[in-house]
């Protein structure tokens, strides 16, 4: 058999054995010669129509065609019927699909941003999917909401996922917004499409838009198991995002121990800073204390500052999180000389917040007069615990007696008469916590509660 284009040059010849094979497709032999004819021409075989002698062959018996030159023509693409079409993919229905194709309708005419081939990837409708793209639909097609593929992994269709992979759709195309088939199937906590993009060779360690790596975004939205398999996949651990944050970060800002516990273990580096801090000073700052004692396990350095000169302690202090407080000074933090950008110390952030108890430890740590030194007004401790206001005018220098202002000064008699006695107070009042309670020597060789806690905690893994 002859097959001609109407300009009269052969398409192709076909011999007896492949018009044997023909005859006995289910489809038909007329569409069936349509379907052989259709990677040799690049057009769905919708599109195709044989005539002979002017006359379209729908159906006949392949025997009755054997010996006949059979002129093909290729019918143009419609869009008038587009949104029928993308119903019918959205409902999966095969019947209505391929009475609408027949009539030469585009596969990949849009109808509200959607091609037929997202909609059907969108429901999870294999066979739709099968068939459209066995209509030429374009497999990469991308539309505002991205590529077939990148609709059903976030979806999780993981039959649709293999399939569209396997017909060669792109595994890392990326939507404007910087997202990817293995970033939305992470963000969906979808463990088996994330795998098997991973298998199929997808970019682990891709990054969107906003610099996130899919495992950046598994610890920053909880996905546990994900996690743990981007880490076994060996995932970069340590990539960060425009912001700065880690993987590491991620987690301890979400308070998901877990995640951070496993991210710890596989290796991820714990002291690698953003312009805010290391990860231990972002546990500090939300007083996660099973996170920072998980970092201090897996040696994370206690004196590391933030570009404001902010340490863990200085933080923890400033936030009043007085067990974190305790637990770095009984670590060995160092607190006696270390000052942020702005000159405050550890003793100075806890006391003109108000809090008592990290103001105690502290004091009982070490007695440091020139931490007392105001830039405002602030509290100072009491014997009991309370906390009387101060207002200091001058500056107090590295001593206890304040830089008073000159005699020539009209407020000198106002400090003399309101601040110099309950400087004097205060000073008075913080012997006596001395005094009366143990000597610094006593409570840096004591280990206290936190400490026993650690302590055990280590003893337990060993």
């Amino acid at each position: 058999m002859r097959v001609a284009a109407l300009s009269g040059d052969t398409v192709t010849e076909l011999d007896g054995d492949v018009l044997e094979e023909l005859a006995t497709n289910s489809s038909g032999f007329a569409f069936a010669l349509k379907r052989h004819l259709q990677p040799l021409l690049g057009v769905s075989a919708y599109r195709l129509r044989l005539l002979f002698q002017d006359q379209e062959i729908i159906s006949c018996p392949a025997a009755d065609l054997w010996h006949l030159d059979l002129q093909l023509l290729v019918l143009p693409y419609r869009q008038d019927k587009s949104r029928e079409l993308l119903d019918a993919a959205e409902w999966g229905d095969l019947f209505e699909a391929a009475r609408l194709l027949e009539s030469s309708q585009d596969p990949n005419a849009s109808g509200d941003n959607l091609a037929p081939l997202h909609a059907a990837s969108c429901m999870g409708h294999l066979d739709m999917v099968k068939f459209l793209l066995e209509a030429r639909a374009d497999a990469n097609q991308s539309g505002v909401y991205g590529t077939p593929l990148l609709i059903a992994a976030e979806r999780g269709r993981l039959d649709v996922v293999r399939f569209l992979v396997e017909a060669g759709a792109a595994k890392d195309e990326a939507t404007d917004d910087g997202s990817t088939p293995l970033l939305c199937a992470v963000s969906g906590d979808h463990l088996d499409v994330v795998r098997f993009l991973v298998h199929a060779g997808a970019d682990k360690d891709l990054q969107g838009r906003d610099g996130a790596t899919p495992l950046l975004r598994a610890a920053g939205a909880d996905h546990l198991e994900v996690v743990r398999f981007l880490v076994h996949a060996a995932a970069d651990m340590n990539m960060h995002a425009s912001n700065g944050f880690t993987p590491l970060i991620s987690a301890i800002f979400r308070n998901n121990v877990d995640v951070a516990r496993c991210l710890v273990a596989a290796g991820a580096d714990t002291n690698k800073p953003t312009e805010d801090g290391t990860p231990l000073l972002y546990a500090v700052a939300d007083g996660h204390l099973e996170l920072v004692r998980l970092l201090l396990e897996a040696a994370a350095d206690l004196d590391r500052a933030s570009e404001s000169g902010t340490t863990p302690l200085l933080c923890a202090a400033e936030e009043g999180h007085w067990e974190l407080v305790r637990l770095f000074l009984e670590a060995g933090a160092d607190f006696s000389e270390v000052r942020r950008s702005d000159g405050a110390t550890a003793l100075l952030c806890a006391a003109r917040n108000g809090h008592a108890e990290a103001v105690r430890c502290l004091l009982q740590a070490r007695f440091v007069l020139r931490d007392l030194r105001a830039f405002g007004a602030f509290g100072a401790f009491g014997a009991f615990g309370a906390f009387a206001p101060v207002g200091l005018w001058g500056r107090l220098g590295n001593s206890l007696f304040p830089c008073v202002p000159s005699a020539r000064s009209w407020g000198f008699p106002f400090f003399l008469l309101f601040f110099l006695p309950r400087i004097l107070l205060c000073f008075l009042s913080t012997l006596r916590v001395l005094i009366c309670d143990e000597s610094p020597k006593q409570v840096l060789a004591r280990p206290g509660p936190a400490l026993k806690a650690f302590r055990a905690q280590q003893a337990q893994r060993r």
